[in-house]
């Protein structure tokens, strides 16, 4: 059994891609693909900067560049603020290196992608240094680079294991 993993529908390969997380063995740094014709589990070789293993991340599909994009988690049981990206036609991880400030290091978080302005929207979770977090990081991938916003009105309470989804037709960041 597996649990705190992220796990992308691959729309080009019409697979689910599940990467890292938890199994009674320890944390896990593998990759598993889903066909979604056959139902049929496979183990994927992947190359390059490969992560360490990880649990409590957050990934998701970037639908321009066809890759999964995974960012924070734990590693062992220290939160990272790292950033991740594995090409899913030729299965080779790079490790993307912001330019500027980060967000805090944090496991548990909410991010979901926003392919009309390609960039990942990063909301909460639970810090290294602060604990519960309600702030919001954009990571543009033009930039390369992380910027903190600062939302107005009332927004959620401090929270981690939190999800969230994309309204495009509002422009809009839905927790939940």
């Amino acid at each position: 059994n597996r649990y705190r993993h992220t796990a992308v529908y691959d729309v080009a390969g019409d697979r689910m891609i599940m990467y890292g997380g938890l199994m009674a063995s320890g944390t896990n740094n593998d990759v598993w693909s889903l066909d979604m014709k056959t139902n049929v589990w496979t183990k994927l070789t992947t190359t390059g900067a490969i992560p360490a293993a990880r649990a409590r991340h957050n990934a998701i599909y970037d639908t321009q560049r066809n890759r999964m994009v995974v960012f924070g988690g734990l590693e062992s049981s220290t939160p990272s603020d790292s950033l991740y990206a594995l090409d899913l036609a030729t299965l080779e991880w790079s490790h993307l290196v912001p330019l500027g400030f980060l967000p805090e290091p944090r496991q548990a978080a909410a991010m979901i992608y926003q392919p009309d302005k390609d960039r990942l929207v990063l909301f909460g979770g639970n810090g290294q240094y602060d604990g519960e977090l309600n702030d919001v990081w954009i990571y543009s991938f033009t930039n390369a680079s992380w910027l903190q916003l600062n939302p107005t009105g009332t927004g959620p309470s401090p929270r981690f294991d939190v999800a969230a989804s994309y309204d495009s037709l509002n422009n809009r960041l839905i927790v939940f």
